[in-house]
């Protein structure tokens, strides 16, 4: 092929190329003239060699900002170009990561997706940063050249994610993921590190004692003599009062429980910390597990947005974990991330950040917010509508701590609510308690109902007191009622949404007499659907020769909890 040719054939594919992607002119003025090869790969590789070169600050002096400004402000101004700094460090690496992943597009692509979805991920949060500073006058010039450079790595960023999201074909990480899956973890969980998740016994490369018995007395120290291949430290019980940051990979900490080991910390914005900055513990590691622990911040209600644990660890996983703060407890920054039967404690926006995290059997309380505050769980970070991040929350109970369970019909308490323009987050196959309100979703501060945020609560099997109480009000009284109505009806009734109307009516359907005309015959047909108990062997016998089933007041345990744990009133045998 001719040199004029082959001019031809590039430029008519970068012009289809750039077509599907959110920038399309930068994408062409990117690669015009780069002579870059016109296979996919190529391009792809060109747009991301571009971000790359540009993967820095501005280049305003940041080497003598006390010459410009007075030590305060100097100071906090290094704080954030310190972060930044910091942040496009991590982004590189990840750009980085995925030109060599390029070279097999077809078996790499979810890496591909994660890391690219990350690097934008990574620009995001040292805007975030440097938009805190604008309002400062004295400031505000140089925050503003950061934030308009973070906006257009943004933009570089977001083009060859968009093709890279096009690759077709069937990647070999994905085949054998449902064998993966069915045992509870995502398919990135190996082998070895399941086995460190699940094992009986520990064998540690070193103990950590506060009493001197093992090698270190702090969790820092023993990380320290990590040599950044897979080093297990178990940590025994105590509270280790620990600010910890690492980048080592490989890391596992093991403790004695997850209320018995327990690194805390109480560092706060509202003491001076910038947000990232004030977790007990930071990771940028990759392949973190942790097992059997807990991370805390007791900064509490004073402290303003104070983390327990800031994660941006690709492949990171926790088992039977506990994280508590007030504000922003949980910081799942961005990549890859597993939470599996860890109890999760905060107020508002208390797990939040754009990581891939799945939290699967876990335990998330509310706890009791400030005076005329609000609670909300889940704040996404999605900024592209290419990054393959989210918030999945699996098989989980979501209930009232128990200092906000006394006031919880006092206070608003909500699933989540959308950080950004392509929030994405999912409540799925889970209990979910009363103090949730029935609206489920709240939309961000003036900014309205963002459209192109999705927030889902699916297959959830928490029917409220509230819905039954909404079901009696339309005389909808006893069980079969509810079962026979036809769906349109209910979905009339104000306040019952139409997953839960679904929700309803496959639960009622499972508890109708069917024809059974003494309360033995439905009691042992209803065995043979799911447990019945009251929480009481003698109760269980009492209930089942005596009780009028049917009322749907009776059988709130079973709509609630999907447990079948029926509610024994002692108005139980009159006919609603």
């Amino acid at each position: 092929m001719s040199g004029d040719a082959l001019d031809t054939a590039y430029q008519q594919r970068v012009l289809n190329h750039c077509s599907f992607t959110r920038y399309p002119s930068l994408c062409l003025e990117t690669l015009t003239g780069m002579r870059a090869g016109i296979q996919d790969v190529d391009i792809i590789s060109a747009l991301i060699h571009k971000i790359i070169s540009e993967t820095k600050l501005p280049a305003s002096d940041l080497s003598d900002l006390s010459t410009q400004y007075g030590a305060q402000e100097a100071q906090v101004i290094y704080s954030v170009t310190d972060y930044c700094e910091e942040l496009m460090n991590m982004s590189l690496k990840r750009l980085e990561q995925s030109l060599k992943a390029l070279k097999s597009p077809k078996e790499n692509k979810h890496d591909i997706q994660t890391w690219l979805s990350a690097a934008l991920t990574f620009q995001q949060a040292c805007k975030d940063s440097a938009e805190d500073l604008i309002s400062d006058q004295l400031t505000s010039d140089l925050m503003k050249q950061i934030s308009k450079k973070m906006d257009y790595l943004s933009q570089l960023g977001s083009n060859p994610l968009a093709l890279v999201n096009r690759i077709t074909g069937e990647t070999n990480k994905t085949l054998g993921r449902k064998d993966d899956e069915q045992q509870g973890f995502p398919n990135w969980v190996f082998s070895r590190e399941r086995k460190l998740l699940q094992a009986t016994t520990i064998k540690a490369n070193v103990i950590v004692a506060k009493d001197g018995s093992g090698h270190y007395q702090t969790v820092s120290e023993a990380i320290r003599a990590a040599s950044g291949t897979r080093f297990v430290i178990y940590v025994k019980s105590g509270v280790y009062k620990e600010k910890i940051k690492t980048n080592k990979d490989g890391i596992t900490l093991i403790g004695d429980g997850k209320y018995s080991t327990i690194i805390s910390g109480d560092a706060s914005v509202a003491r001076g910390s910038n947000m990232p900055d004030s977790a007990t513990f930071i990771m940028t590691g990759d392949g973190f597990i942790a097992r059997d622990i807990g991370f805390q911040n007791t900064a509490g209600p004073q402290g303003s947005q104070a983390l327990a644990v800031n994660i941006a660890s690709d492949h990171s996983a926790f088992y039977r974990c506990s994280f508590s703060g007030y504000q922003d407890t949980l910081y799942a920054l961005a990549l890859r991330q597993f939470y599996r039967e860890c109890d999760i404690l905060g107020t508002i926006d208390f797990i939040f950040g754009n990581a891939a995290a799945v939290f699967q059997s876990c335990n998330i309380l509310l706890r009791r917010p400030h005076s005329g505050g609000s609670d909300a769980i889940l704040a996404n970070g999605r900024t592209d509508p290419g990054q393959n991040t989210g918030f999945s929350v699996q098989k989980s109970s979501i209930t009232a701590s128990s200092d906000l369970a006394p006031v919880k019909h006092s206070v608003n308490c909500y699933l989540g609510r959308p950080w950004r323009q392509y929030s994405r987050a999912v409540v799925m196959e889970s209990t979910i308690d009363d103090v949730i309100s029935p609206r489920g979703w709240l939309e961000w501060p003036g900014q309205g109902i963002r459209h192109q945020a999705s927030g889902i609560r699916h297959q959830a099997s928490g029917i409220a007191s509230i819905d039954v109480k909404k079901l009696r009000d339309v005389d909808l009284c006893i069980v079969e009622s509810v079962a026979y109505s036809p769906r349109k009806e209910l979905l009339q009734i104000k306040g019952i949404s139409e997953a839960k109307v679904d929700k309803i009516i496959e639960a009622a359907s499972k508890l109708v007499p069917l024809g059974f005309t003494s309360t033995s015959q439905l009691h042992a047909q209803r065995l043979k659907i799911i447990q019945i108990t009251s929480g009481s062997r003698e109760l269980d016998k009492i209930l089942e020769g005596g009780i009028e089933t049917g009322s749907i007041t009776e059988l709130y345990g079973e709509f609630c909890s999907g447990k079948t744990q029926l509610i024994h009133l002692p108005i139980a045998r009159r006919r609603w």
